[in-house]
């Protein structure tokens, strides 16, 4: 994926909202980050984001389950 200033975003797995203020590259702000990068990102809200959160578009949210569907062979 890849993520740009302006885009919506949603926090996962919190449900929490924003906006990309800006993306920042070492030195450099950026306008434009790809899968892999190791940028920093200023939202134009102020977000607790927690460790463990998840960005993504708004509208492609991953979806959160507490179940796993599963068969299991078992040998004893």
């Amino acid at each position: 994926g890849a993520l740009h200033q302006n885009m919506s975003i949603r926090l996962s797995p919190s449900g929490k909202s924003g906006k990309i203020a800006s993306i920042h590259k070492h030195p450099f702000q950026i306008e434009r980050a790809a899968a892999g990068e190791s940028i920093a990102i200023t939202l134009h809200d102020q977000i607790y984001v927690e460790r463990g959160e998840v960005i993504s578009p708004e509208h492609s949210a991953p979806e959160i389950d507490s179940e796993i569907p599963a068969r299991i062979l078992w040998f004893s």
